[in-house]
């Protein structure tokens, strides 16, 4: 959702410019890009380590997994 709405304010402006600025569509997906990256970055690692953590077993990886747990934000879970 985050990108589609980052690509819709990105793109939208250029619906009648692309035909006079033919590098507009180009630079626009550079600047997506530059906003996008380092936020799609921190999910994938958040993801990875969670993944990582489900997956281990044992009773020292499930009381880690339950501290992690413990300590991430609500808001973080949905």
């Amino acid at each position: 959702m985050e990108d589609a709405a980052t690509l819709v304010a990105l793109l939208e402006p250029l619906a009648d410019t692309t035909r006079t600025h033919p590098d507009a569509l180009s630079i626009a997906f550079v600047r997506y890009n530059e906003l996008r990256r380092p936020r799609s970055q921190q999910v994938a690692r958040r993801s990875r380590l969670t993944g990582t953590l489900a997956q281990s077993g044992g009773p020292v990886a499930a009381r880690l997994q339950n501290m992690t747990i413990s300590v991430i934000p609500q808001a973080g879970l949905r």
